[in-house]
């Protein structure tokens, strides 16, 4: 041939039945260079880097090279942009270009690259990339707003408010947050902010609830006496602010968090601490009326007395709205002679105040007949009519003796003036009891009102972990020792303060917490719901195929939540398949392959036998149980992990023949005298109550006179099927009248009736019972055992 060209022809030849053609072709040696021409990038967030790879393979037989040239205002990075590459079946034969973009404005991208090869012409390689914006946002959970200002409103101290917040990523890339103050990355307990979880890792379109909760810690009292307390009227707030930054690592976002709030000390006025019912009967009743308010102009209160021997509070436990009153009967009924001293104790908002009342009476023998107790009754009498009248202790009586030498209180000379004087401002026993109904009535009412609106308004939710708030161990101690000193006089407890730590550890994953820094809640695995997606049966990938060979540590296995522990599949029916599901969940950053070992008979249908769960999935196993014999089934089923871990479920069931059951027992055939037929036809029910079809056949005498409407047939699941049987009668003339017993029918013809003949009803498969079908004269009798069937 010439030189540089290539040539080409075929050899023909020729028989007498057929043509054999044979191709001849000569090249030239030359390099061949294939690669994929279109490389999509995929979704890339604004200003940040993505990566491609192209392959370029020379299939030629000398080696050849390349040079990539482009605009060189496009944002995009290609390496290696020349080279060259061996003959093919050499080992550098092949080699990959990396092509980076750098997304700035949003909406799609597309551009060319061109590549000139040695002996091949130029090539074009097509760039595409969709540029997307991705942030981070923070929202209520409630109102679904966003969450820049978050105001917690007025709180007692000592009495945590904590408010659910949802975070999002909108983007298509993994984001992690970590919450930063004062430019130093935040701690739990850090002021009386905090947010939990503060850091974590948010998965593409991932939404995570978090808590914000505002904790104020009542300052400690340095100056003054330990027992003095500032209780005699309303505190001013004290308004507290922080502010967070929550940076998102990936994307360099910084989400400003703002937190306000107030806190209250619990102010609440008791017109007595001491309370004195002087003397009366055993078994006597006698009441004293204590006023309490609360001096907080922004919060309702909540207190409650706890039961004490000989005296009782009513109501026991109550909420006062802001700035309000109530009146308070505190009952004396003794039950035993003597003197009685104790102290009733009124604690608010679960102990973040508490307030000693200390109560004494004393109960003697009084000789002299008792007053009896009035009995009211009648239609015409309300609840109102049976409620007690309060017995009140004169104010005399409740005075504690004075001194000879002392001198008498102006005050009571002046409500006891032998003139006649009367003070304006004092009010008598029978006045001070209707006020007291007045305020009960009024208070009932408030109560009522309070009640319905709580009950419309939403519970509070809970926390990740589903457990209480929690308050640092030596800040409640503290909390509670200020409450105590504020009534009780005394020596400050030794207890001995942890020094504060010089720097503030944050640990990133602890035991039982999930990578975001959470603890992770206990799955709750549903034997009734069947998984219909399934994974892969074996790993084919090399990053599954390695982890699937990998030896897993205790805290890994011990992370790997698998459940049902025991399926139970309860009663169920022979030849009947009943499918329940056992999960696997894989909490690890990596794929496991969990296999199955069904050996047994009755558990052999059931599927996949293995699966290879990726992370964060659950995989579902349909355990199906078919058994063709009665009785208890107590199995246990093998599973693995990674070839290498195994563990094991319970599987437990009751098996019971299958049945069909019939409406009646006694079937009668009676003929009415206007019937002339030679026929009579019931209809016997069969019902199935399995959920599986079950099948029957008949056995009878083709002799006898009842004969079954169908010889074999098919009871729906759950159903049921109308089963006739028809009587026919047997005819003899008068003359052939036998020792049977017959009836005489005017000489031309008599009616002989059987005595007894059976009809069973049995199943056309293995083992079975059957159902015997007796007769006497004209009365069909039913005798069910059971009906076996599959």
């Amino acid at each position: 041939t010439e030189e540089g060209k290539e040539f080409s022809d075929k050899l023909v030849v020729a028989t007498e039945d057929e043509e054999i053609e044979i191709p001849i072709r000569a090249t030239l040696p030359r390099s061949r260079i294939h690669f994929n021409g279109n490389l999509n990038m995929g979704v890339c967030v604004a200003n940040s880097s993505n990566f491609g790879y192209v392959e370029l393979t020379n299939e030629g037989e000398e080696q050849g090279s390349f040079n990539l040239r482009w605009d060189d205002d496009l944002p995009i990075k290609i390496t290696p942009s020349a080279g060259s590459l061996a003959e093919a079946g050499h080992p550098n034969d092949t080699t990959t270009i990396k092509v980076e973009f750098f997304g700035d404005a949003l909406g799609m991208f597309r551009a060319l690259a061109m590549i000139d090869f040695e002996h091949q012409p130029p090539r074009a390689l097509e760039l595409s990339a969709t540029v997307v914006e991705q942030t981070l946002v923070c929202s209520y959970k409630d109102s679904g707003l966003q969450a820049d200002q978050l105001v917690f409103g007025p709180v007692f101290y000592g009495r945590p408010k904590v408010v659910p917040l949802l975070l999002f990523n909108n983007g298509p890339n993994q984001a992690s947050f970590a919450l930063s103050s004062d430019g130093e990355e935040a701690s739990v307990t850090d002021g009386f902010f905090r947010v939990e979880p503060s850091q974590g890792l948010l998965e593409p379109f991932e939404t995570r609830e978090v808590l914000a909760t505002f904790d104020p810690v009542e300052p400690a009292v340095t100056t003054g006496f330990i027992a003095q307390t500032d209780n005699e009227g309303p505190s001013e707030p004290v308004v507290m602010t922080s502010s967070m930054t929550m940076e998102v690592l990936e994307t360099s976002q910084q989400l400003k968090l703002n937190f306000t709030g107030s806190a209250y000390k619990p102010q609440v006025h008791l017109d007595q601490n001491v309370i004195s019912f002087g003397s009366c009967r055993c078994y006597e009743k006698r009441d004293v009326l204590v006023r309490i308010k609360n001096r907080n102009p922004e919060l309702p209160i909540e207190f409650h007395v706890p039961k004490v021997a000989n005296f009782r509070v009513d109501p026991k436990k109550c909420v006062l709205p802001p700035l309000s009153a109530r009146t308070l009967a505190v009952t004396y009924y003794p039950q035993q002679l003597g003197s009685v001293h104790n102290r009733l104790e009124f604690i608010f908002e679960q102990g973040a105040l508490k307030i000693p009342v200390k109560v004494t009476g004393h109960a003697e023998a009084v000789a002299g007949e008792f007053d009896k107790k009035e009995m009211i009754g009648g239609i015409d009498k309300t609840d109102v009519d049976f409620k007690r009248e309060l017995n009140i202790v004169p104010h005399d009586s409740r005075r504690k003796p004075v001194s000879k030498f002392s001198r008498l209180n102006p005050v009571g000379i002046m409500k006891e003036d032998q003139t006649g004087f009367v003070n304006e401002f004092s009010l008598t026993i029978p006045q001070e009891c209707q006020r007291q109904e007045h305020r009960e009535q009024y208070n009932q009412y408030l109560k009522t009102a309070h009640a319905v609106r709580k009950k419309k308004t939403r519970a509070p939710a809970k926390l990740l972990n589903n457990e209480q708030p929690k308050t640092e161990l030596f800040e409640k101690v503290a909390q509670l020792e200020a409450n105590d000193r504020a009534r009780n006089s005394g020596l400050k407890s030794p207890r001995l303060e942890l020094p504060a730590p010089d720097k503030d550890v944050w640990p990133i994953k602890g035991e039982g917490q999930a990578a975001g820094g959470g603890r992770r809640g206990v799955t709750v695995f549903d034997q009734d719901k069947i998984f219909k997606r399934k994974f892969k049966p074996t790993p084919v990938s090399a990053n599954e195929c390695r982890d699937c060979k990998q030896l897993l540590s205790a805290d890994d296995l011990i992370s790997i939540e698998s459940g049902p522990k025991t399926l139970d599949f309860g009663t169920t029916c022979c030849y009947g398949a009943v499918t329940k599901s056992f999960a696997v969940h894989n909490t690890l950053q990596q794929y496991i392959l969990v296999a199955i070992s069904c050996e047994s008979d009755e558990l052999k249908q059931s599927s996949p036998q293995s699966q290879v769960v990726p992370p964060g999935s659950t995989a579902g196993f349909d355990i199906v149980l078919c058994s063709d014999l009665t009785g208890t089934i107590r199995k246990g089923v093998n599973f693995t992990i990674n070839e290498h871990h195994s563990n094991r479920f319970n599987v437990m069931a009751n098996v019971v023949p299958l049945e069909l059951e019939v409406d009646r027992t006694d079937v009668p055939f009676r003929f009415a005298d206007t019937n002339l037929e030679m026929t009579s036809t019931e209809i016997v029910t069969l019902k199935n109550p399995w959920p599986h079809p079950a099948e029957f056949m008949v056995e009878f005498d083709a002799s006898d006179p009842f004969t079954p409407g169908c010889l074999s047939g098919t009871v729906p699941p759950n159903g049921v099927l109308e089963f006739p049987l028809t009587f026919t009668c047997l005819l003899y003339t008068s003359d052939a009248a036998d020792e049977e017993d017959s009836v005489d029918l005017g000489g031309r013809r008599i009616l002989k009736k059987k005595k007894h003949s059976d009809i069973c009803i049995v199943a056309n498969l293995k083992a079975y019972k059957t159902i015997q079908v007796q007769h006497h004269y004209t009365v069909l009798i039913v005798e069910p055992l059971c009906i076996t069937s599959h």
